[in-house]
């Protein structure tokens, strides 16, 4: 009888021993998954979006308006805290009815601006973007040329805030560091890159 208790002891550890062994090499069917436990993956801390417009619809649009140009916002904060120094990955802007490829320009504040290139014809009452790779200060300007050369059809602007950041709209022209101040207006351009502090203001959306 001690005999047949052992036997079954013995049977019961080689069971559970095989056990173990499958389950250590069941492959993983989530192995992208952070630790392999399956927690919710994260964006790289720093990156998000800014946005200082509440969104569509647009209050008005400004057309083609002359040699003072270029309308885009002063980028130096987001949700009333200060923007970091690094890399602006994309640019999105809001096209009234007339369309028109999109001249884009970035300055720092009291230098020239800078002619970053532009895309082709954009979508007429939507949101248009580009890629860029763009290393900015902590404040800079970035915005569209309305009323140059090829004339850019019509860029939305919006008499209202989101998250109460405030306005930051801006108009210039490239030959100058001034600009000036848009009372009360923001402009539908909006960035997109590591730029944003701190972790718990990250974007998981998508543009």
């Amino acid at each position: 009888m001690p005999t047949l208790n052992r036997s079954l002891v013995l049977a019961a550890l080689l069971v559970l021993g095989f056990a173990i062994v499958v389950e250590a090499q069941r492959p993983d069917r989530y192995p992208d998954r952070p630790n392999n436990r399956g927690q919710a993956a994260t964006a790289p801390e720093g990156t998000g979006t800014v946005a200082y417009d509440p969104g569509v619809p647009a209050d008005s649009v400004v057309v083609l308006t002359g040699s003072v140009n270029l309308y885009g916002n002063l980028f130096n904060t987001r949700n009333s805290l200060p923007l970091s120094s690094g890399v602006v990955t994309r640019v999105s802007w809001y096209t009234g009815s007339v369309g028109g490829f999109a001249p884009v320009w970035f300055a720092t504040p009291g230098g020239t601006a800078t002619y970053l290139g532009c895309c082709s014809a954009t979508s007429a009452n939507a949101f248009n973007s580009a890629a860029l790779a763009l290393a900015v200060p902590s404040s800079f300007f970035l915005g569209l040329d309305v009323g140059g050369s090829g004339a850019f059809g019509s860029l939305g602007l919006r008499s209202a805030t989101t998250n109460s950041q405030g306005f930051h709209g801006r108009q210039r022209y490239s030959g100058a560091g001034a600009s000036n101040t848009l009372s009360g207006q923001n402009m539908m351009v909006r960035v997109s890159g590591d730029i944003v502090i701190p972790v718990e203001l990250l974007d998981f959306n998508v543009e």
